[in-house]
């Protein structure tokens, strides 16, 4: 499962989107919300490759690269 919350931007959703594609997760059930300027969703994603933690950490990088955030 993958929780997003973020400020909501024009295009935000199809990035996500494309990342999804790009790494071929596959999405099973979408839960979007917005509120006003801020986004809640919630994503059950599916790839075997997700347990693999380099995998997992490169998908995880450029989500957050998305968000606009730095990995700590």
């Amino acid at each position: 499962m993958l929780s997003i919350a973020a400020t909501e931007r024009l295009g935000i959703l199809a990035t996500i989107a494309h990342l999804f594609i790009d790494f071929k997760i596959n999405l099973t059930t979408p839960r979007m919300t917005t509120f006003e300027e801020r986004i809640e969703d919630v994503f059950v994603i599916e790839n075997p490759r997700l347990v693999d933690p380099q995998f997992a950490a490169e998908f995880e990088t450029a989500l957050l690269k998305i968000l606009e955030l730095r990995p700590s």
